[in-house]
């Protein structure tokens, strides 16, 4: 899948998640698995656990804030791997936030969204 086609994927799998638009969903992420069921049901645990530590107000770890940029549009998922853990990639938007960044910052750029650092 071309990095257009990963962007596209993933900008219409977090669209259907916040409308909570089932179908979209899983059509989205077996796009974005290649039609490979056992990572698409690897994928939407992912999800689900890392939802689930977040209603638990569970402390910031790497899969929240992995999450997180993904959710700002800062990172994409690529790929899954053979544990069923997300591959990201940065984003065009991701990867500009950075180049205007000292290095020290990028964990924090990328992590909240503009509203947030004017505050």
């Amino acid at each position: 899948m071309s990095p257009e086609q990963v962007s596209l994927v993933n900008a219409r799998t977090r669209i259907a998640l916040r409308s909570l638009d089932s179908a979209v969903i899983f059509e989205a992420i077996m796009e974005l698995c290649k039609s490979n069921l056992h990572k698409a049901d690897q994928l939407s645990a992912w999800f689900s656990d890392v939802s689930k530590r977040c209603k638990a107000r569970e402390k910031l770890n790497i899969d929240i804030s992995m999450m997180r940029m993904w959710q700002l549009g800062n990172m994409d998922i690529k790929d899954i791997s053979a544990d069923g853990t997300p591959i990201f990639t940065l984003t065009p938007k991701g990867l500009e936030k950075i180049s205007l960044t000292k290095k020290s910052r990028w964990f924090e750029v990328l992590l909240w969204d503009e509203q947030r650092q004017a505050v």
